[in-house]
């Protein structure tokens, strides 16, 4: 499986090292704010870094989706599918690909964003007190208190939302490759399936957890809902395996 999760990896290379180059370029933009100590620029700068982690991470799932489906329409990529590898075994090769990229992207943007912090804390000895009136005025609006329980909970959640998204994703791409293959409107079948499943999967949160809104404002109403997440995952994992072994892998 290993080899199976390489391959992978490697397909997707290219845009890591874009990623990898866009932050560098953030950097240099960063630096060049701290040494000229313009304080616009250095806000404008973090702002970006904070933005561009959010678009990031959302494209490397949707890019493991435009895989996953390229795979099931192309000859050379189906054929994976009849390698002697059991299908459960290359779907999550897949998953676990698309885990460690959406990992590995975050934790680079995570890295260059606190130790730009920590440059803007050495360089400027005010900013402490501007940083802390920040954290009062989010913790005021959000009605949260942010200590690491809460941010540790708020990034397992997110990454399990996301990790549930492509997964869904996956799930009705084989759905319409599958057993919707020979119908003429398999593609907005799909499509729907998508958004019931992401509806479903919602609903049942907030029927089972009891969560709703007020989720955001316990780490521990958050982790519990982010193990959910998890194992709505796994399920849409075996679904899709089990679509795919039953239609693809011979």
């Amino acid at each position: 499986m290993l080899k199976l999760i390489k391959y992978e990896l490697k397909k997707q290379m290219f845009s890591k090292l874009i990623i990898l180059i866009g932050i560098a370029i953030l950097e240099i933009y960063f630096l060049f704010g701290v040494l000229k100590e313009d304080e616009k620029v250095i806000a404008k700068a973090v702002s970006i870094f904070i933005f561009a982690t959010i678009i990031a991470i959302f494209y490397v799932g949707v890019e493991s989706i435009s895989v996953f489906n390229r795979d099931l329409k192309t000859k050379q990529s189906y054929m994976l599918y009849m390698i002697p590898y059991s299908t459960y075994s290359i779907i999550g090769a897949k998953i676990i690909a698309a885990f460690l990229q959406i990992v590995f992207t975050g934790l680079l943007f995570l890295g260059a964003i606190i130790v730009n912090f920590i440059v803007i804390f050495a360089k400027f000895k005010d900013t402490k007190e501007i940083f802390r009136m920040l954290k009062l005025l989010f913790q005021q609006l959000l009605e949260v208190t942010l200590d690491l329980p809460y941010l540790f909970s708020l990034f397992f959640f997110i990454f399990f939302l996301w990790m549930m998204i492509v997964l869904c994703g996956m799930f009705a791409i084989s759905l319409s490759t599958t057993f919707l293959a020979n119908n003429r409107f398999r593609t907005p079948v799909s499509i729907v399936v998508f958004l019931v499943f992401l509806r479903l999967i919602n609903f049942l949160s907030n029927v089972l957890l009891l969560s709703g809104a007020s989720q955001w404002k316990d780490w521990v109403q958050l982790l519990v809902t982010g193990i959910y997440l998890g194992v709505a995952s796994i399920l849409l994992y075996i679904g899709t395996s089990w679509m795919l072994d039953k239609k693809v892998s011979v």
